[in-house]
């Protein structure tokens, strides 16, 4: 890896034009890219990157989601394309993406259900919590970067 960050920076843009257009864009992005390369990305900062008052609105969640996708992946092909990151790394980081998408979307749609009404157990009488789970590779937390992700929703009493 070139010794500068701004070098790393500059090396994976010339390469990568979609983080050439991010940072463009949202240059914002170039801060926290600098002073974090170093690092693998984990849950916690991750959650921190979150604009938590716009995920919990449905009309603004799917922005939040994008902006932090974003903020993931310009840290993730700097440190993929300047030999920091290894495959375990990407792999799992991307796989913490997606379960994390899938839990704040999940967590927003429930919050919202009261206004349309519960669902109900037929058996219980109690109300029911949707279950989601992950296949394949996500289930498997091998997600790479062209990967979809394939759920299964269901309910316990279903």
């Amino acid at each position: 890896m070139p010794a500068n960050p701004d070098h790393a920076i500059a090396h994976s843009s010339a390469f990568s034009l979609y983080l050439d257009r991010l940072l463009t864009a949202r240059p914002e992005q170039l801060a926290l890219l600098h002073d974090r390369l170093q690092q693998p990305l984990d849950a916690q900062e991750m959650a921190s990157f979150a604009d938590w008052d716009a995920l919990n609105e449905p009309d603004s969640m799917a922005s939040a989601l994008r902006r932090l996708r974003q903020a993931v992946m310009a840290r993730l092909i700097t440190r993929d394309h300047n030999g920091l990151a290894t495959l375990d790394e990407v792999v799992s980081t991307i796989s913490l993406l997606a379960e994390f998408a899938v839990q704040q979307s999940l967590a927003c749609a429930c919050r919202s259900l009261p206004q349309y009404g519960q669902p109900i157990g037929e058996d219980s009488g109690e109300i029911q919590q949707l279950i989601v789970i992950g296949m394949g590779k996500l289930g498997g937390g091998e997600l790479n970067v062209s990967s979809d992700i394939d759920l299964i929703f269901i309910y316990p009493e279903g």
